[in-house]
C-alpha cells in the first residue's frame, strides 16, 4: 500500500467481503445469507438508552403492550 493512500474501513471491508463471496462462488461454495445481513452484524448502531426519551420521543405503546403485539402478529417464518 502506498504511504499517502487514505484509509476508507467501510469501502475496504465492501471490497474484502465482495471478493470472498466471488470466490466462494466460484468454488461452488454459494452462500444464502444477503450480504445486507451481514452488514448489520458487524456495523454498530451505538443505542444510548433513554436518549428518544430525552428527545421527546412518545413511544405508541409500553414494553408489554409492544411484545403483545409482536406476539400476535404471526410472519410465519419471515424475518421482519
Amino acid at each position: 500500500m502506498h504511504e499517502n493512500s487514505i484509509l476508507n474501513p467501510e469501502s475496504d471491508l465492501q471490497d474484502v467481503k465482495a471478493a470472498g463471496r466471488a470466490h466462494l462462488d466460484r468454488i461452488g461454495l454459494k452462500n444464502g445469507i444477503h450480504p445486507s445481513r451481514m452488514d448489520k452484524l458487524i456495523r454498530p448502531t451505538y443505542i444510548v438508552p433513554g436518549e428518544l426519551i430525552k428527545r421527546g420521543y412518545s413511544y405508541q405503546t409500553d414494553i408489554k403492550e409492544g411484545l403483545r403485539r409482536w406476539l400476535q402478529d404471526d410472519p410465519q417464518g419471515a424475518f421482519v
